[in-house]
């Protein structure tokens, strides 16, 4: 049986109908929460549906058609992902999830995308991972977007949900994106064409160069300051001669205040490892 250890304490493991009365609790206490996005919530009223549900994906699994997963965090069932549809033809996964109410907002989620997008390219030697999800479904969005998937477009009223049509995002990554995608050369990608996720992390770069060059003029204004020291020391008495001694130390303590100041930054951006 498939299992993948996240990280401690978040674990995916094969749905199995064991799984059963766990799963259909989950689904029956978030009910109203899950039916704002899911489709199925209505044909999914007793346990003997969310049986039919296990039994299909064990066949999907046995198939290598799909593979569907439990979500344990702490060994508890919070949740349900995997792939829908897994494409050999086209050496293509298609990752769908949902996570109880009660476990939202703790990043699980996308912990759980990225493991499924690892195994599917490092495992299953697939090329291409896709999620999907309504244009208005944000907090879905939020995940391939965080992980560096690419927006390739959406598919109008792509889903019937209860009373009404819903468009979908289409996010997809290639294998040889994903492997690369810690060392993505943001100045050679047009913007327009990153996710926001990049953009932010393209951000996050150039923010770094510029605080790296932020150490030269604070080490020329180290330098300034002692070369203005040695050249008071030397004219003390020429400069009290002409009554000037006063003007060299204001400015020496100004600019020993510039580089002091300089210098607290720098070391506040290595602490906060932004440099």
């Amino acid at each position: 049986m498939f299992t993948y250890e996240i990280d401690e304490g978040l674990t995916l493991r094969q749905i199995d109908l064991a799984d059963a009365e766990r799963v259909f609790e989950l689904t029956n206490r978030s009910r109203e929460y899950l039916q704002e996005w899911l489709p199925w919530l209505d044909g999914t009223t007793k346990l003997e549906d969310t049986i039919g549900f296990i039994d299909s994906c064990m066949q999907g699994a046995a198939n290598k058609t799909s593979l569907t997963t439990v979500i344990l965090y702490r060994e508890e069932i919070v949740g349900v992902a995997g792939y829908n549809n897994i494409s050999m033809a086209n050496k293509t996964a298609y990752i769908g999830y949902w996570l109880d109410q009660e476990y939202q907002g703790k990043g699980m989620m996308t912990r759980v995308a990225q493991a499924l997008t690892d195994h599917a390219f490092q495992q299953l030697g697939l090329n291409k991972v896709e999620i999907r999800a309504a244009v208005e479904n944000e907090k879905s969005r939020s995940i391939p977007e965080r992980l560096g998937f690419v927006n390739e477009g959406i598919i109008r009223q792509a889903e019937w949900l209860y009373d009404h049509y819903v468009d979908h995002v289409v996010y997809g990554i290639l294998a040889e994106e994903w492997g690369k995608r810690s060392e993505l050369d943001f100045q050679r990608i047009p913007v327009d064409k990153l996710s926001k996720v990049a953009q932010k992390e393209a951000g996050k770069v150039k923010n770094k160069k510029l605080r790296i060059l932020w150490i030269v003029p604070n080490v020329l204004i180290w330098c300034m300051f002692i070369g203005l020291s040695i050249w008071v020391g030397t004219k003390v008495e020429e400069l009290q001669e002409i009554e000037m001694l006063s003007f060299w130390i204001i400015q020496l303590l100004v600019v020993l205040l510039l580089a002091i100041i300089g210098s607290y930054q720098i070391w506040s951006w290595i602490k906060q490892g932004k440099l």
